[in-house]
């Protein structure tokens, strides 16, 4: 661990950290401080699935997120755009597809990251103040059972790492009944 500067001030930065959800129907954070906003993380999650961008809608829920998002009509780093049309594929679709079909394949990789559109500018600074904290999802089906492990970039324990679950466990259960 080591103390780094963020836009928010003194972090500290924990290198190569997991977690795993052994049960993803156990995604609930509930005491935390600042207070977790279940309606925000269920309006995300479905915005996710809808691989939707713009920012009004999330907004709605929570004024904060412009704070770290920008306060523009959409969303730089929108996960479920990501996932489902910015790379002109819809992702969760063809792993379904492609897992479905084959379900030992240790192929499936969902991109949210896009080096075109995320790596910081020549001199350092961000291209967004949105870029996407979580970079890829690696999926597999072992024992009937799907697998999801999501990698990321940078993270803040408090604010985004909640919500964070809540989304992809649920996209690992709607992906899983599928």
């Amino acid at each position: 661990t080591a103390k780094q500067d963020s836009r928010e001030g003194p972090t500290l930065e924990i290198l190569h950290a997991a977690l795993s959800v052994e049960d993803p129907r156990q995604r609930w954070v509930t005491s935390r401080n600042p207070p977790f906003n279940v309606a925000l993380a269920l309006a995300e999650t479905i915005w996710i699935m809808a691989g939707r961008n713009d920012s009004a809608f999330l907004t709605y829920f929570s004024k904060e997120l412009i704070k770290f998002a920008g306060d523009g009509p959409t969303f730089h780093g929108a996960y479920g755009f990501r996932l489902r049309r910015h790379f002109g594929i819809d992702q969760l679709q063809r792993a379904y597809d492609a897992l479905r079909n084959n379900p030992l394949s240790r192929q499936v990789a969902l991109q949210i990251w896009d080096a075109a559109t995320d790596l910081p500018n020549a001199d350092g600074s961000p291209v967004s103040q949105d870029v996407p904290c979580n970079i890829t999802a690696l999926l597999k089906v072992r024992d009937g059972q799907l697998h999801w492990t999501q990698i990321m970039r940078s993270n803040d324990l408090f604010r985004g790492l909640p919500y964070n679950v809540v989304q992809f466990t649920t996209l690992q259960e709607v992906l899983s009944g599928w």
